[in-house]
């Protein structure tokens, strides 16, 4: 349908702009290349969509190109609706706002942990140390009961702060946004606490540490 540009009054109908007479001492210009999209201000060229939807790449490529990306690692934990602490490996940590202070996990919605974080309403980002990978391994392990020799204290909503961590998080969930086959999680920080314990880093399908 023909709309009309309410800025200067013309046409939008494309056919209608096609029609109009080009005016004395002035070029139209035609694009050399179909589809290129048109230039703007400075030369830019604007990128025009595909005609198709994309169907983006193949896993093991995403999983390459997303390994060069080089995160901290955390346990991720709250209760389950057993009333039970529960935790799972994260390094999906970001932070969305300052003001107010948001941060963001994605959880995938197969996982035991989704369940938890759609019924309960608090969890806790536990940042791992260089020293704790057996931890990391531990909670992205498929074991139920994750928590077994891990040495642990509860915040006074009940969930889980591991010892000897580099800090932790504190979060009162705000949004869960359906993202693929995850969920994105949106959390407000409402406490938490830092230490000068090196971090762990995850890289390339391992783990790896600070060099200072």
């Amino acid at each position: 349908m023909a709309g009309t540009d309410r800025a200067c009054g013309r046409a939008t109908d494309p056919a209608a702009r096609a029609r109009r007479p080009a005016r004395p001492g002035h070029r139209q210009l035609h694009s050399s290349t179909r589809g290129a999209g048109a230039r703007g201000a400075g030369g830019a060229r604007a990128v025009s969509p595909p005609d198709h939807a994309s169907r983006g790449v193949e896993p093991p490529q995403f999983r390459q190109l997303l390994g060069r990306f080089a995160t901290g690692v955390t346990v991720l934990t709250s209760r389950s609706p057993n009333d039970e602490p529960i935790g799972m490996t994260a390094n999906s940590l970001a932070s969305v706002s300052l003001e107010p202070p948001l941060v963001l996990v994605s959880v995938e919605k197969r996982h035991d942990m989704h369940t938890a974080m759609e019924k309960g309403t608090h969890f806790v980002f536990n940042i791992l140390s260089s020293e704790q990978e057996a931890l990391s391994r531990a909670f992205a392990a498929s074991e139920p009961d994750r928590f077994r020799g891990v040495s642990y204290r509860e915040n006074q909503r009940g969930i889980a702060i591991l010892d000897g961590v580099v800090a932790h998080i504190e979060c009162e969930k705000q949004a869960a946004v359906p993202g693929g086959d995850h969920t994105v999680f949106i959390g407000l920080v409402v406490g938490g606490d830092v230490s000068d314990r090196r971090p762990l880093l995850y890289y390339r399908g391992g783990y790896a540490g600070l060099s200072r």
